[in-house]
């Protein structure tokens, strides 16, 4: 798991490496960066 990550390319990248969790203070910016993800 990775913690405050809230910039969305910081966001966009760990999920290309396959994060299973991470904390954000940026919901919106998180959930916008999952709803793209394949």
């Amino acid at each position: 798991g990775v913690w405050t990550v809230n910039q969305e390319r910081a966001i966009r990248r760990l999920v290309e490496l396959g994060v299973d969790v991470l904390t954000s203070d940026r919901p919106d910016v998180a959930k916008r960066v999952l709803a793209r993800a394949p």
